[in-house]
């Protein structure tokens, strides 16, 4: 009986221990993204529109970084990933390089702070919707088909929750593709 006292506590906690793990390791949301337009003309800006859905029980917490009058969700961890159609990753504009830490000494890089980190609840049941302006990142003034992606890690104040961790978490969401087709402007 004595031994049934020690090991009922200890079965218990390690019971509630597991089952708070794995209740964080289930995914607690939704990700998909959409083209604003499938065809654009060349030079015009390329969005992308994404929504991020709350599906579980609990606030999630997101990171919104304010830069200037427009949303920049690449400064939040919403970082595009353009293929053309060969597979190739297109040329990176000047703002590209600088917030995917590729810059070049020409480039002369402003020294750039993110100490406004804003981080807020998504509640249960809501949406984040927000659009990244892909043609800002990435050279996309060439005609042709291109496909986007948007890899999302759950961050906490801008760190991945899976920081450090070399195997896949189940919290990361395998992106949806979307193609856009550049089109020669008028012009050309």
């Amino acid at each position: 009986m004595r031994i049934l006292r020690r090991l009922l506590p200890l079965s218990l906690a390690i019971a509630t221990l597991a089952a708070c793990v794995t209740r964080a390791e289930a995914q607690s949301f939704t990700f998909k993204i959409s083209a604003v337009q499938d065809v654009v003309k060349a030079g015009s800006k390329v969005r992308v529109k994404m929504e991020l859905k709350n599906t579980s029980e609990d606030d999630i917490s997101l990171t919104r970084v304010p830069w200037g009058k427009e949303d920049h969700p690449e400064l939040e961890g919403f970082r595009p990933v353009v293929k053309d159609a060969r597979g190739k990753e297109p040329a990176l504009t000047k703002w590209g390089r600088l917030v995917y830490g590729r810059t070049e000494p020409s480039d002369n890089p402003p020294n750039l702070t993110l100490n406004a980190v804003i981080s807020y609840p998504l509640e249960p049941g809501h949406v984040h919707t927000t659009e990244v302006i892909v043609s800002d990142l990435y050279d996309l003034s060439v005609p042709g088909t291109y496909t986007v992606q948007i890899p999302y890690k759950p961050c906490y104040y801008g760190v991945p929750l899976d920081r450090g961790r070399k195997e896949e978490s189940k919290q990361d969401v395998k992106p949806n593709v979307v193609t856009i087709n550049v089109v020669p402007s008028v012009s050309d």
